[in-house]
């Protein structure tokens, strides 16, 4: 019996269990349930909705061959791509851009967030899950199924009056194979998921204010002492913090946040990154600037990016939405102590910051089907200057997987650094711009994109780290279904990309191909293939070979292991320590272990090995890295943990004088217990320890937290 025939799939807003009241209102929409990575014979499954009062009320019951997928408990906005999964996409304003995402596991774990399509749809599989809307779900195991029920305020969706939203419904079921199923077939747009959503006009005629206000007062409360052998020092710190919202009219919302602090989910402070080369951009999980993430992303050149607004004290916002028309005023007011990022050409600086006022407004409007938008950032630091920078970007999208984007961004500044730290310097200016286009359908498509950054170019707000360049780079594939008994897909995608000075002089030229298979039960196995690869490691040298293979495999095995991961590179991997050609291997692997139902243990490990090519016999290698990082996270209810994470990150460089090995290691410990429900009270306690083993430095630290949610 085919999947599809055993896996019924039913959204209601009510459920005969558990909805008393007014009785419910059913929205006359018929969805088809597709199998998007095994495609098995059979018809889809109706999903139906249903208005209650000021609720989105969903029901879906999921049956599978056998017993139920293996799922486990994940935090809350943590719910990994191991997981079985239903998730909701309701695009409020029906124009396919960005949508609210609600997310559930067969345990009751859930995700939510601001879903961008432009952003999020090849990234992180649940888009950006720092908003935490307030909603419930229950679950239920059975013999050979689980049910889930959501209960959506109205309110919370922000529902826009004249504007028709839309759905998207996509189940994952992970077990010994992957089976994803949904609503439209995304591949026929050219994977854009909001482009296959299905209306919702019952909701269009609603006027459905979000809720009038929001008040979250909260302590905070830190101890910190470190020692290095010679000297000690201590640190006490605590604070009143306040998160405050209230909507004006349907339109307008306005946000204030006092002393913020945002322990839960993931601590703020760097002391668990890994070593340097390995530590990826950090995903912004505060609830005050992750409401806005959705505005503020564009496809483009990352010009705005909360997380470099490290330490606020204070911060307003006010957001507006009309039909055609999204706009967004942040202000904030930062503390000394954060980190500015200044991009180059070869290698990147950071200073550190005093006091510090950033502004942002953005702008978007909306077009039929596409978007024009202006984004506007000026950053004054204190008794130092400022950088200001303003962009626009246009974007628009065709039937059939055909779309176009366009960005261009001038900035000025009259800031620069002086011995690691920013000082006044005589103005400069500096512009950057972006193009691309795409053009996709399930079985092939292309892709072409061209960038410039001039050197002087600043986005103090923003995450550009490389300026001074000009780049294009084309990529193409074309997909078979079932080449083979065992099969599922194979996809072949050459590429070419260049990139050199703005003086033109070569930097780079990479040329290739990237190999993926999908076996039948949804393993993944995939390569890349480099033989055409140069670039040079510094302003002064030589371009040198950089040729490599890299080979890698993703599944699901189920049971104890529910995902696995391993990837390796091999070939001439450049020593950049020394900026010397070089050969070696970059190898990692990451892990998730399901232990019961409540317990999760993910491990990573990463080790970069280089050999230089510096004229002489040594067995070893001259520069090498490595990082391993194991968590364990018990859930013991929906929104109540225990994390255990240990880190331990090593660097080891050849002083070629001496032929010598200089290695630095650092571990970092860390134990976290929080409840952070969404309403009510929140509480956190997170205690961390590091430690350089080379100098000796040690450093323990509290952090506590207790706030209240209105």
């Amino acid at each position: 019996m085919g999947f599809s025939r055993v896996l019924a799939l039913t959204a209601a807003l009510c459920c005969s269990t558990c909805c008393t009241g007014a009785a419910a209102t059913q929205i006359p929409l018929g969805l088809q349930i597709y199998p998007t990575v095994v495609r098995v014979q059979g018809p889809g499954n109706a999903v139906d909705f249903r208005i209650q009062g000021a609720d989105l009320l969903v029901e879906a019951v999921l049956l599978t061959e056998g017993t139920p997928p293996q799922s486990v408990r994940a935090a809350p906005d943590a719910l990994g791509e191991s997981d079985t999964a239903l998730t909701i996409y309701l695009d409020v304003t029906g124009q396919g851009k960005y949508a609210l995402l609600f997310a559930v596991n067969p345990e009751g774990s859930v995700v939510d967030g601001n879903y961008q399509e432009e952003v999020n749809h090849d990234g992180h599989p649940f888009g950006n899950t720092g908003a935490d809307y307030r909603w419930s779900v229950q679950t239920q195991s059975h013999a050979q199924s689980w049910s889930a029920q959501m209960r959506i305020p109205l309110r919370e969706l922000g529902l826009v009056p004249g504007l028709t939203p839309k759905v998207y419904v996509e189940y994952k079921a992970v077990n010994d194979t992957v089976r994803v199923l949904a609503s439209g077939d995304p591949l026929s747009q050219g994977g854009c998921k909001l482009c296959v959503a299905q209306p919702l006009p019952e909701l269009a005629g609603l006027s459905v204010p979000r809720q009038a206000w929001r008040l979250e007062p909260g302590v905070y409360a830190q101890a910190q002492a470190s020692s290095d052998g010679a000297t000690n020092s201590t640190l006490l710190d605590q604070k009143a913090s306040l998160n405050v919202a209230w909507q004006a009219d349907e339109r307008l919302e306005l946000r204030a946040t006092f002393n913020p602090n945002f322990v839960e989910r993931a601590p703020d402070q760097p002391v668990l990154a890994y070593a340097e080369q390995f530590t990826p951009e950090r995903e912004e999980t505060r609830q005050f600037f992750a409401r806005a993430t959705d505005l503020l992303q564009s496809p483009g050149l990352k010009l705005v990016n909360t997380r470099a607004i490290g330490m606020p004290s204070a911060a307003g916002a006010a957001q507006l939405e009309t039909e055609q028309w999204r706009g967004l005023a942040l202000v904030s007011q930062e503390e000394a102590g954060g980190l500015l990022l200044l991009p180059g050409t070869f290698s990147n600086r950071f200073v550190t910051l005093g006091q510090t006022r950033s502004s942002v407004f953005k702008g978007i409007q909306a077009l039929s089907q596409g978007e024009l938008a202006w984004t506007a950032v000026d950053r004054q630091y204190s008794g130092i200057g400022a950088t200001q920078m303003f962009a626009t970007h246009a974007s628009q999208r065709w039937d059939g997987g055909n779309s176009l984007f366009g960005q261009f961004a001038k900035s000025q500044t009259n800031t620069c650094d002086q011995a690691a730290t920013l000082v006044a310097c005589a103005p400069r200016s500096g512009q950057a711009g972006y193009l691309r286009f795409n053009h996709a359908s399930a079985q092939s498509g292309w892709s072409a994109e061209h960038f410039s950054l001039d050197d002087d170019f600043r986005a103090d707000v923003g995450w550009v780290s490389q300026v001074g360049i000009r780049k294009w780079r084309f990529d193409a594939f074309r997909q078979w279904e079932h080449p083979a008994q065992g099969v599922e897909s194979l996809r072949v995608a050459p590429f070419v990309s260049n990139r050199d000075e703005q003086t033109g002089k070569p930097l780079s030229t990479f040329a290739g191909t990237d190999l993926t298979m999908v076996a039948a039960n949804g393993t993944e196995w995939y390569a890349t293939l480099m033989p055409v690869a140069k670039g040079r490691l510094d302003e002064f040298a030589q371009a040198v070979n950089q040729r490599q293979l890299w080979v890698g495999v993703s599944a699901y095995p189920g049971g104890l292991l529910s995902a696995l991961q391993l990837n390796l590179g091999l070939g001439e991997l450049a020593d950049f320590y020394h900026a010397l050609a070089g050969t070696g291997f970059n190898a990692s692997a990451s892990a998730t272990l399901s232990l019961g139902k409540s317990i999760r243990v993910q491990a990573f490990a990463q080790v970069f090995s280089s050999r230089a090519d510096a004229g002489f016999a040594y067995s070893g290698p001259s520069y090498q890295a490595s990082a391993v990082q194991v968590s364990a996270n018990w859930q013991y209810e929906t929104f109540s943990r225990w994390r255990y994470v240990v880190t331990q990150s090593a660097e080891q460089a050849l002083d070629f004088t001496t032929l010598q090995a200089q290695a630095s290691r650092q571990w970092a410990h860390s134990l976290l217990w929080e409840e952070a429900p969404r309403q009510g009270w929140g509480r956190a306690l997170s205690l961390t320890s590091a430690q350089n083993v080379e100098t000796g430095l040690n450093v323990l630290s509290a952090v506590a937290q207790i706030k209240y949610s209105l």
